[in-house]
């Protein structure tokens, strides 16, 4: 193997291992083989017989990333594999990416999940910079009713819902973000994901459990 390809290779390894580290100095457990709870009928988009499940971190530069490129990689999977959104907000953006974690549950509730979503990614900067006042920007941009979406994020509806989402994280060895599975319709997890993939290497085995349906 050439110097060259000695340093691409060490290099594409670093992409796909780079994620935000989980700083709380939790002790997680290790992964399960089965996740029924992480197959919830939640916030799932597109149909299919497999499902994708994304736990990201609002303020995690990499959970952005991630989530743009999913955005845009995901409806060539239409019909095949489903997309599920789940919160991992880490202990360094806790507070905020708390927040914007129900101000996402607070969209759904006015069907409103998704759009939401993509717009809040698409605008923060990452690492707890995005202004708290842009939640209810976004909000308005997107044409909610203000006073129920405001209503519901000072009364942290969704709070609880959020940590159960982290819980669900860490019960499948999760310590940072982007954190995905690759799950069956028997809740079996066909694939764990840690760290960023390229669309390439997500292609690549998302139809190798395609085929072996």
């Amino acid at each position: 193997m050439s110097r060259f390809s000695s340093l691409f290779l060490s290099l594409s390894i670093l992409v796909l291992l780079s994620g935000c580290s989980n700083q709380s100095g939790l002790s997680l457990s290790s992964s399960n083989t089965r996740t029924n709870s992480a197959v919830a009928k939640e916030h799932i988009l597109g149909a299919g017989t497999l499902t994708f499940v994304e736990f990201a971190d609002t303020e995690c530069p990499y959970s952005k990333e991630y989530h743009l490129m999913l955005e845009a990689f995901m409806p060539e999977f239409e019909g095949k594999i489903r997309w599920q959104y789940k919160h991992f907000p880490l202990n360094q953006h806790m507070k905020k990416a708390t927040l914007e974690a129900e101000a996402l549950e607070c969209a759904g509730e006015q069907e409103k999940f998704w759009q939401y979503t993509h717009a809040l990614f698409a605008r923060t900067p990452s690492n707890n910079q995005l202004p708290e006042t842009d939640l209810f920007i976004l909000a308005k941009e997107l044409n909610l009713d203000e006073e129920q979406f405001n209503t519901c994020i000072a009364s942290a509806t969704y709070n609880e819902q959020v940590k159960n989402h982290l819980k669900q994280a860490q019960a499948q060895g999760a310590n940072g973000t982007p954190f995905s599975l690759l799950v069956d319709e028997q809740g079996n997890v066909l694939e764990t994901f840690d760290g960023l993939y390229f669309e390439e290497e997500l292609r690549e085995i998302f139809v190798k459990h395609l085929q072996n349906e």
